[in-house]
């Protein structure tokens, strides 16, 4: 990845493991009662939650990616076609016959190949992907006629709560599945009660 995408873009402040050349820039990261939790420094690279980036860094990823210098507008086409039609009422069911959410159905939640995919919104299509760790909670939308994108990476378990606000003062999106991605304060509190 660093040879292929992270040099070759620019992406300076990005890798898979922790660098000490990020030491200055890394966010302490804090819980839900905004008690200092951790740094985030991963070694060895794993599957999930490895990467250390910047919102600068992402900004440069979807800029190659709409502009199509990382892979063919065909495979970046197939990338973002629907594979799972989604549902649900939230995306962690806590009951396996959750009812269908009307939601996600109004906005033609799916996913595709390692993106979100909205297939039906007043804006044209969007992916999205999601990233929730302990102390970091962190959202990035694009919406593919526009070509534009919002990231948002915090270092608070707290972040979500500021999601939906930021989003639609900003973007205008009111688009999001906020209830199915759990960016509502009612169902914030109640994971949070009830995990």
């Amino acid at each position: 990845m660093q040879d292929a995408i992270f040099t070759p873009l620019g992406m300076a402040r990005t890798s898979i493991i922790y660098r000490k050349d990020f030491e200055v820039d890394v966010a302490d990261r804090y819980d839900a009662d905004e008690h200092f939790h951790a740094q985030t420094r991963r070694f060895p690279a794993r599957a999930a939650g490895s990467m250390t980036t910047s919102a600068d860094d992402l900004a440069r990823f979807t800029s190659a990616l709409f502009d199509n210098r990382i892979i063919k507008a065909s495979t970046r086409f197939e990338m973002l076609s629907p594979v799972i039609d989604i549902h649900t009422l939230h995306e962690f069911p806590a009951n396996p016959n959750e009812t269908q959410g009307k939601e996600a159905t109004d906005v033609g939640l799916a996913y595709g190949v390692g993106w979100g995919l909205l297939t039906r919104t007043r804006f044209g299509p969007a992916f999205f992907k999601e990233g929730h760790g302990d102390g970091a909670q962190n959202y990035m939308i694009c919406f593919e006629k526009q070509k534009s994108c919002m990231i948002l990476l915090t270092n608070s378990d707290n972040g979500e709560l500021a999601f939906r606000p930021l989003l639609e003062a900003i973007l205008g999106d009111t688009v999001t599945p906020w209830e199915w991605e759990g960016y509502t304060p009612a169902w914030i509190e109640q994971s949070r009660k009830h995990p």
